[in-house]
């Protein structure tokens, strides 16, 4: 179904292209990567910069909005706390390209909603991959759910239903139902990091210890 004509499905080519980072931990210098690989100039914000990484994994560190005004394509990869809620936001799309494409495969908190989907629809920025959004645990993609987004009388559940409605009604947007982890090999490093886990508990230390 839509459109199939060869205008409406053209593409841009990576090499040449700017990837923007913004947190470069472990899936973020994989992201850098993969990119490399493609011809890609890679720039990423961190909070805490590793050289030694940068040089391994082919990408520069440079400022925030550095990274924003540069990057053709920017992908998102930082944990989801007080300092990075909306790091996204309406004064950070602001300085991108309008010919710019965001992926959020992150947390969705980290993206201003309302501000993304302003700028998508008013061609302030070109396109958006989110397989991540703003309160997806209250509201479902999935169709076979919508009687409960009928049902919700919360002021924010329907808030966020709207805007994951809108998102799914704009023509530059690909939303996926947070899936971006599962692959066959993915799934398996979890099932194995779960159960060395658990045995590292009950011979009395632990590993991959996270904080309260």
């Amino acid at each position: 179904a839509g459109n199939t004509s060869h205008e409406a499905l053209q593409g841009v080519d990576l090499m040449g292209k700017t990837l923007g980072i913004l947190g470069a931990g472990r899936i973020g210098r994989h992201m850098a990567q993969i990119a490399h690989g493609f011809g890609m100039k890679v720039v990423a914000f961190d909070a805490f910069p590793d050289e030694e990484r940068a040089k391994q994994y082919h990408f520069t560190y440079q400022t925030l909005d550095d990274v924003l005004a540069e990057a053709d394509v920017l992908s998102l990869h930082v944990p989801n706390l007080a300092e990075t809620k909306h790091l996204l936001g309406a004064p950070a799309l602001a300085k991108m390209k309008p010919s710019a494409v965001v992926i959020n495969t992150a947390r969705g908190e980290v993206i201003d909603t309302r501000a993304l989907i302003e700028a998508l629809a008013t061609g302030r920025l070109a396109g958006a991959a989110l397989d991540v959004v703003e309160g997806e645990e209250t509201a479902s993609l999935d169709a076979e759910l919508d009687h409960l987004r009928a049902e919700a009388t919360d002021h924010l559940v329907l808030e966020r239903n709207f805007e994951i409605a809108t998102l799914q009604k704009l023509p530059n947007v690909i939303l996926t139902n947070h899936n971006a982890f599962n692959t066959l090999e993915a799934v398996e490093r979890i099932n194995r990091t779960t159960v060395e886990n658990i045995a590292a508990y009950l011979d009395g230390h632990l590993v991959n210890e996270v904080g309260a």
